[in-house]
């Protein structure tokens, strides 16, 4: 592959696969290979992953209504997320069935594009090798497995950002505004996935076209602010249509206290990112924790350079952090004064820009799950394979007495000796794995000091060299492919998903210490037939189908602990289905969303949702939760409780129906008792005052059901499934 690529024309452009060696093919077809197995393999094991996403799909599919303003339940509260990567994964359940892998597949197959797209990218200047060093550390970076095993959409924002890096160096290099737009509308569908996350790309790609672009300093100008337009438009243009929306003809938007879809991008999804939940500053967080699709502190260590580096976060990302940041050096001093800038160049502003945002907002940042570190991917694999290929070039074609010619294998030992350092934290695993990597590296770079100090020319030594090199990255790459790999072994179902052993209620790593036969409903095309309802915002919708990814199967589905509880939901769940009668949906209830995904998971007939992701999104007032009593299409509220996998506790298995036992952490995620549910214990307290509003006139108006009528005699748990009141006697008041 040639160093530097112009403008070619299409034919140019694709012949230049060809020019590839065999060997180069074959070792690019088996790492995309490997990710392809890394993330399919068991892939049923994960069941729905996170519920909560899950179940709005489910929604979702049964009306466009739903589909297009991405409705958690049954038309009344959205996602905390934008609509692109729940669209894909309904189209795929559409495709293939409501199954947990279906909802998976788009993120498999977006991690193996994203690898192929990142060895084209770098492969194009740095040549094949640099390339296949970039893909394979990819492949096999921590995070990256677990992420793409799991429905929450963050490899999707990948590949489109990756897509938008590929179209800016394009821009740069022709000067062809059709290439700017390009990028700015890939990181606009990236927006659209997961909104501010997607924007940590921008600051490399306008410096990469305003310092790297082959046109006047006034047409970059232009040219960027055009495209900022172009990625405006993009970005908000859907935004656009659901604020224009009237309320009542929509969904409430979740997690924001004033049904706006702008608060949910520039707050919930932006600034609180950087701040954290509850104005806790930058790099704050509260006490409490959240879980699903968010909500909630998070605690990732103290802010600071280095902590990437730290308990958290390091078994995610930082094993091959020191090789990214010597790259970056290296590169920086090896193109210092290039001007105007070549490709290599314009590479170097890139990846590092991104490395250097990303890192930066990850170091300060108070509010992210750890799956959200798949952002720093794409760059230190880069870095990793672009450095290694320089630190040869400097070590190979210079003489002993050159200082840089030693890096290379100073850096191998560095980065193992960082590698022992977070294993030292898993005494079970360092045991094993830090004799191989440390023991390992020492041999590769006692072969790279001899090689240097007893230079020999020709092919075969040459080659005898770059194979210790590789084998050095190969040796590198155990520890990160065994902590990503663990959620393959372990079999566990999580809806945050994170590399490394599990140790958290979130089911992830990170911290030391029957299939369904569902069938496409008719709203896109299907044969399943529906009875249309009127939804009680004003919104039409289309019945649930039968495209449930379970049916039960005699397990059972129910709290994050387990025994008696999970018992008594799967009898409230018969208990309403036999006495739902004539009402339009089966429930209301006010707990948190993945409390109530598992209701939903394992019946057909339509949830209310009444307090969103949370439990505490003022979703509808006293006076229109009357309504639908008095109208009779609502029969049924379940007022606080906790009935699915906790705070993100186990996902339910296809084949059973059954929730794997696991308690929330420190007890964090129960709810708040009969007036809120809420399930991230105070962390997002959007509308307390009228959810408690809509509470007590649940209370006032309507009558108990005996647990007694929907719990096995044995129970002990019996407050665990929340309060449930028929609301019949309302209609008279």
């Amino acid at each position: 592959m040639s160093n530097e690529t112009t403008d070619t024309s299409l034919s140019d452009r694709l012949s230049s696969f060809a020019d590839e060696t065999p060997m180069e093919k074959v070792a690019l077809l088996g790492i995309l290979c490997l990710s392809a197995f890394l993330n399919l393999y068991r892939v049923s094991d994960e069941g729905y992953a996170n519920l909560y996403y899950a179940a709005a799909v489910k929604n979702m599919l049964t009306s466009w209504h739903n589909f297009f303003f991405v409705s958690f339940d049954a038309g009344f509260v959205t996602v905390d997320k934008p609509p692109l990567g729940l669209w894909i994964q309904t189209a795929s359940a559409w495709l293939f069935g409501f199954h947990g892998w279906s909802l998976i597949l788009p993120q498999a197959i977006a991690c193996v594009l994203s690898i192929a797209l990142l060895y084209r990218i770098v492969g194009r200047t740095f040549g094949s090798r640099a390339g296949l060093a970039a893909a394979l550390t990819m492949a096999l970076t921590a995070v990256v497995i677990p992420t793409s095993r799991n429905n929450t959409a963050d490899m999707l924002v990948v590949l489109a950002v990756l897509g938008g890096a590929y179209f800016v160096l394009r821009a740069a290099e022709t000067g062809r505004r059709r290439w700017l737009f390009a990028s700015a509308a890939a990181v606009g569908l990236g927006f659209n996935i997961k909104m501010m996350e997607a924007y940590l790309v921008l600051p490399a790609f306008y410096l990469v076209y305003l310092l790297g672009a082959e046109v006047s300093i006034r047409r970059r100008i232009t040219d960027l602010v055009l495209s900022t337009g172009v990625l405006f438009v993009v970005s908000f243009a859907w935004a656009t249509v659901v604020a224009l929306t009237p309320a009542s003809q929509r969904p409430y938007i979740g997690s924001t206290d004033n049904n706006s879809i702008f608060s949910l991008i520039f707050g919930y999804n932006g600034i609180e990112r950087l701040t954290g939940m509850g104005g806790g500053g930058i790099g704050g967080s509260s006490s409490s924790g959240g879980f699903g699709g968010g909500g909630g502190g998070f605690s990732h260590g103290a802010i600071g350079p280095l902590r990437l580096f730290n308990g958290e976060l390091a078994g995610q990302i930082g094993w091959l952090l020191p090789v990214a940041v010597v790259a970056l050096v290296l590169l920086v001093y090896r193109q210092r004064g290039q001007w105007p800038f070549d490709g290599r160049s314009r590479s170097v502003v890139l990846w590092g820009m991104w490395f250097l945002t990303a890192a930066t907002f990850f170091s300060v940042a108070g509010f992210f799950h750890l799956y959200y570190l798949v952002m720093l991917a794409p760059p230190v694999a880069a870095l990793v394979g672009i450095g290694l290929v320089e630190l040869w070039d400097e070590y190979w074609n210079t003489d002993s007495s050159t200082l840089l010619g030693w890096l290379l294998p100073a850096t191998l030992l560095g980065t193992a000796a960082v590698q022992a350092y977070i294993l030292s934290r898993y005494p079970s695993y360092s045991q094993t794995l830090t004799p191989v990597i440390v023991g390992g590296v020492v041999i590769v770079a006692a072969a790279l000091v001899i090689g240097r100090v007893r230079r020999r020319t020709g092919r075969r030594w040459r080659s005898a060299m770059g194979t210790a090199t590789a084998l050095g990255l190969v040796v590198l790459l155990v520890a990160p492919t065994v902590w990503g790999s663990m959620s393959i072994a372990s079999g566990t179902n999580v809806s945050i998903p994170s590399a490394g052993p599990s140790s958290s209620a979130f089911g992830g790593g990170g911290g030391p210490s029957g299939t369904g036969n569902g069938s496409p409903p008719s709203g896109f095309g299907g044969n399943a037939s529906f009875d249309n309802s009127t939804a009680g915002n004003g919104s039409q919708f289309a019945g649930p189908s039968n495209a449930s990814g379970f049916t039960g199967g005699g397990g059972a589905f129910g709290s994050g602990s387990g025994g008696a509880s999970s018992e008594a939901n799967t009898a409230l769940l018969s208990y309403l289905e036999a006495h739902q009668g004539n009402a339009t949906y089966l429930v209301a209830a006010d707990s948190g969303a993945n409390s109530i995904a598992p209701l939903m998971l394992n019946s057909d007939e339509p949830i209310i949702s009444l307090g969103g992701f949370g439990g505490s999104d003022p979703v509808m007032t006293k006076s229109e939760l009357a309504s639908l009593v008095r109208s009779g299409e609502l029969k049924y509220v379940l007022v606080g409780g906790r009935m699915g996998g906790g705070a993100g506790g186990n996902a339910p298995s296809e084949t059973n129906g059954s929730y794997g036992s696991q308690s929330a952490a420190n007890g964090q995620y129960s709810s708040n008792g009969p007036n809120g549910g809420n399930a991230s214990s105070g962390a997002m307290n959007f509308g307390d005052s009228q959810q408690n509003g809509v509470s007590q006139w649940v209370e006032n108006s309507c009558t108990v059901v005996s647990s007694d009528e929907y719990q096995s005699s044995d129970s002990n748990q019996s407050g665990s499934a929340g309060t449930l009141y028929n609301c019949t006697s309302a209609v008279s008041n």
